[in-house]
Order: C-alpha cells, then sequence, then structure tokens
C-alpha cells in the first residue's frame, strides 16, 4: 500500500485530516476500517459491509451492535468539504467518483471509531473493544474483498516490501555460515495496550543488536516490522 507525504494538504479544522494522535487522512481510512472490521468479524467478514450503491450503507461492527453510516452521515463530517478542496488534484486523478465516494466513507467511519475510543491513538483496534464489539455482533457474513480500483500518485516509496525475516536470516547466513540460526537470532513478542510489539535480537561476535517495533495489529505483522528494523540497521553497518 503505498504512503504518502502530506506537505500539500489543505487542513480544514474539524473536517480533516484527524490529527489527534496518530493521523486519519484519505490514504489510511480504508486500511484501518477495513481492519477494524475484519478483526470484529473474524472469518465471517465480507466486504457487503461496505454498500455504496444506490447510497452509501457502510454496516459498522460497534459495541452498541451495528452501527449503519449512510449518506447523512459522510455529509455530516465533511460538511460541505470537497477531496480536491484538501489534498492536490493530481494525487486523486485516477479514482472514479465511486471511488471517491468510498473514500470519503471511510474516512468518515473511522475518525468515529476513533471518537468512539474503538481504536488506540495509533488507529489500531482496542482489544476491550474488539472483545465488546464481538459479544454483541452476529457473524453472519461471508469472506470477501474489498478494492478500490483507482489509483493514487505515487510520490514517496513507503510500506514494507518483502519478507524482511527470512531476508534478516539470509543475510545473517552468508556473514556467519558456520553458526546455527538459533544461536544468532531469537524473537519475543507480546500484546500490548496499543497492539502486537515484537522485539528481536541478533548474536553478533561484538555484543548483541536488539531491535523493537512499533505496535502492530497482530504477532507477524510485529515481527517482521522488528526484523526489518534489524536488517536495516545490519545493511548500515556493512
Amino acid at each position: 500500500r503505498m504512503q504518502l507525504e502530506f506537505t500539500s494538504v489543505q487542513e480544514v479544522s474539524g473536517v480533516y485530516p484527524y490529527n489527534d494522535g496518530q493521523p486519519i487522512n484519505l490514504f489510511n481510512c480504508q486500511d484501518i476500517v477495513t481492519k477494524w472490521c475484519q478483526q470484529a468479524l473474524g472469518p465471517s467478514f465480507s466486504a457487503d459491509v461496505f454498500a455504496m450503491e444506490p447510497e452509501v450503507k457502510f454496516q459498522i461492527p460497534t459495541p452498541q451492535g451495528v452501527k449503519i453510516f449512510k449518506d447523512d452521515d459522510v455529509s455530516q463530517q465533511w460538511r460541505g468539504v470537497k477531496l480536491d478542496d484538501v489534498e492536490p488534484r493530481d494525487r486523486l486523478q485516477h479514482l472514479s467518483r465511486l471511488d471517491r465516494g468510498k473514500l470519503r466513507a471511510f474516512y468518515t467511519v473511522a475518525v468515529w471509531l476513533r471518537e468512539q475510543k474503538c481504536l488506540t491513538e495509533q488507529n489500531l483496534p482496542s482489544p476491550l473493544q474488539l472483545r465488546l464489539t464481538k459479544s454483541v455482533c452476529p457473524l453472519t457474513a461471508r469472506p470477501a474483498a474489498l478494492r478500490i480500483n483507482g489509483k493514487f500518485e505515487r510520490t514517496t516509496q513507503g510500506g514494507m516490501a518483502g519478507d524482511f525475516k527470512t531476508k534478516l536470516q539470509q543475510l545473517l547466513q552468508q556473514r556467519f555460515p558456520r553458526r546455527a540460526m538459533n544461536e544468532l537470532l531469537n524473537y519475543k513478542a507480546k500484546m500490548e495496550d496499543a497492539g502486537w510489539v515484537a522485539r528481536v535480537v541478533v548474536h553478533l561476535p561484538d555484543g548483541d543488536l536488539c531491535q523493537s517495533s512499533d505496535p502492530c495489529l497482530n504477532k507477524k505483522e510485529a515481527e517482521q516490522a522488528a526484523a526489518r528494523k534489524a536488517y536495516e540497521k545490519l545493511q548500515a553497518q556493512n
């Protein structure tokens, strides 16, 4: 998923972007809402909960039950502000009218989830709120996938490209071919209030290299994030 610099964003107070803690914007709102719904509904999650035609009808699991977001809710959040008013047009030019409507709706839901404390300040699902949501929301949907067909203009490279746990192992094998991997490398991960945090320790001849991830949605992501930090650190020392 692409990540963009937001130097040209035109901020509209109380509308866009949401800056209380980790920001919410057009380029992460879909991921935030989808991950909340996936974790709340488990394998029964379906993209059917994000209906757009003939009108917006997002059915979002919450600790109070399923909340339905419609066009009026989206309009109330945006208050007449258009996407072109807050983001450069060249970043939005490949999006269809439907895709723009989806982003407005996803942003509306993401902000609501944060304000209701369903998400932490890092935009991760709150474990407590997830448990409450699972206890009241029926799991009746079927698995499916949601796509936004348009593409954002790339301005910077971002994201985690590749399997950094494997890359880290391969790098260590190249440098220390006679040492067993379990002697060189180990991971520890734990669930904290903000999410999963992993710590990787690389046992080097001149001392241990320790790196920790930022809070992540699951253990796998946390270990990959920690591995990436260790891999890049070792590459820089080469």
